[in-house]
């Protein structure tokens, strides 16, 4: 199994990966780290390097919110401010959310 496919098993069984510095972060369902953490350590390192790529890819790719200037965070998707010095910094999203996002119209339901 390389890097990919195991991160790729992580997801599927609804675990998370995460890079800090030369650190794997994980979140695993109950029953699933016995058979992933021995895989996970490993192929930690080939693991941690595609985690920073998906994770450049990932800034590179989503998509600016229309009228909203960027502040330079690679996670924010365009600040803006709401007063007293204070702004509001969306994260990035995908271009599915935001296709979604501009169809979407309240139908002031309440929730059950």
């Amino acid at each position: 199994m390389n890097a990919l496919e195991l991160i790729g098993e992580v997801e599927r069984v609804g675990g998370q990966l995460s890079a800090n510095g030369d650190k794997l972060r994980y979140r695993l369902p109950p029953g699933e780290a016995k058979r992933l953490v021995p895989l996970l350590a490993e192929h930690k390192k080939q693991v941690l390097e595609a985690l920073k790529v998906q994770r450049a890819t990932r800034h590179q790719q989503a998509p600016q919110l229309e009228g909203l200037a960027e502040c330079g965070s690679p996670s924010c998707n365009g600040c803006y401010s709401i007063g007293d010095g204070r702004k509001i910094h969306p994260p990035r999203t995908s271009q599915k959310y935001l296709d979604w996002l501009r169809r979407w119209e309240p139908t002031g339901e309440p929730r059950q």
